[in-house]
């Protein structure tokens, strides 16, 4: 008997969680299990939220002390827009019942930690030298029949010349060498999915990295994007395996630590799932 088919609308960073972890994509993507907020990726949210809206001021007052002063305009918004983002501030909050908000010593604590990602920002670029194309842009396209892949670009610059560049902003740390490639992978599949939808090569994919303030930079080949579409056939043939067989297996790493399915994972805790095919639209 033929099992469900499994058909998804995929994005870069789904591809990662199951090439880190089939077990961790099963339960976020597939179950979608509750997971506690972390404070890396609310740090993330909101230092991004600043950089987006950045470019709606004019060059003159794209300044550091200006952005800086934007965070706590940014932190309301974010917060405002998802309550359950004071687990990530407060780690005393018992999630995910606590109904208590995050304290003021930890929101404190919190805000004073994003001034020097908006510093390291400007270490790295001049916002007041151009003009962005487009921020936050949404990118999709088919990859096989029953495959889709999309995503959110944080910022597309198009020059007067016609080059178009994507850039993707990381409050984390360059990646050593070695493991470029994979830091690559998400702007190959933004620039596969730009130049399938606009018929406009992508001349440059830069990421900045606001952990350190270094800059990652790469000049897309053909070959590169078209490996990198047969990466995602790839890694899809073997979410189609895992699914068909039932069989999503753990793959621990030093990411495990900050996994909230711990109790869940045969790794960690000995807990065996157990899985069924099942049919699925989107993940």
């Amino acid at each position: 008997m033929t099992g469900p088919t499994l058909k998804a609308t995929l994005s870069p960073s789904r591809i990662a969680d199951f090439t880190s972890c089939p077990l961790k994509f099963r339960y976020r993507s597939i179950d979608r299990l509750p997971e506690r907020p972390g404070m890396e990726a609310l740090r993330g949210t909101v230092v991004h939220k600043v950089l987006e809206d950045l470019f709606d001021w004019p060059r003159e007052q794209r300044t550091e002390e200006a952005a800086v002063a934007d965070l706590a305009r940014a932190f309301a918004s974010v917060v405002e827009a998802d309550p359950q983002a004071r687990f990530a501030i407060d780690a005393s909050l018992a999630w995910p019942d606590d109904a208590a908000p995050a304290s003021p010593a930890a929101v404190s604590a919190f805000l004073d930690s994003l001034p020097a990602f908006i510093a390291r920002y400007f270490l790295v670029e001049r916002p007041d030298s151009f003009d962005a194309s487009h921020r936050e842009h949404y990118v999709r396209g088919r990859i096989d029949d029953d495959l889709w892949l999309n995503g959110y670009v944080d910022r597309i610059d198009i020059a007067p010349t016609g080059e178009v560049r994507i850039v993707d902003y990381k409050t984390g740390k360059r990646p050593t060498r070695g493991f470029e490639d994979k830091a690559l992978f998400q702007l190959r599949c933004y620039a596969l999915l730009w130049e399938q939808e606009h018929d406009m090569p992508v001349r440059r994919l830069l990421m900045l990295y606001l952990g350190d303030a270094e800059r990652l930079v790469e000049d897309p080949r053909r070959g590169d994007l078209t490996r990198t579409a047969d990466r995602v056939r790839e890694v899809w043939q073997a979410m189609k395996r895992a699914n068909d067989t039932a069989t999503w297996q753990a793959k621990p790493s030093r990411l495990c630590d900050w996994c909230s399915f711990q109790q869940r994972c045969p790794a960690k805790s000995g807990f065996e799932p157990r899985f069924e095919p099942v049919p699925i639209e989107g993940v």
